[in-house]
């Protein structure tokens, strides 16, 4: 086999990639802690997604390993620091009699769109094949990231005003 050959992505380069997001997610964390005095600020918690988005697209444009291994830290970085600050904003805007019920809701409907995402993503990717998914989910992350006004966030919104982000 030449050597060449290991640098595209393959089927037996699977394992590494899973690695990879998992690697992501364990460092994540840990960044916020060292590098983030308030992870709840909306750059924060819109950035991950953002971050995934570009990954999405990174992988569906790319095979070359090392890329692809790279994208993934990044990816498993942005889906565990998204999850970490996006509770943590929760957590701080819900009050504090009906946070389980918020909490319990918010789980249910993150676990159920993970549930259909991977069911429509599989059919989708049977149809249309994987590099499709990739930038579809490249294209959803763009989409829903465009329509959020970073001026909103810090004066009028609900959601991200009348808190002190610094």
């Amino acid at each position: 086999m030449l050597a060449e050959e290991h640098l595209v992505v393959t089927g037996s380069g699977y394992g590494t990639l899973i690695a990879a997001i998992g690697v992501g997610a364990a460092l994540g964390p840990l960044a916020l802690l060292r590098l983030i005095r308030n992870p709840r600020r909306p750059v924060f918690v819109l950035g991950p997604f953002a971050l995934r988005g570009v990954v999405d697209l990174l992988i569906a444009s790319v095979a070359v390993l090392p890329v692809a291994v790279v994208a993934l830290v990044l990816y498993g970085v942005g889906t565990s620091t998204g999850e970490v600050t996006f509770n943590s904003m929760l957590q701080a805007e819900t009050p504090e009699h009906s946070r389980s019920r918020i909490f319990a809701t918010m789980g249910v409907l993150w676990q159920g769109g993970r549930l259909v995402s991977l069911g429509a993503g599989g059919l989708f990717a049977d149809l249309y094949g994987i590099t499709a998914v990739c930038y579809l989910g490249g294209e959803l992350s763009y989409k829903c990231l465009v329509g959020v006004n970073p001026h909103q966030m810090d004066a009028d919104s609900p959601l991200f005003g009348s808190k002190d982000w610094s």
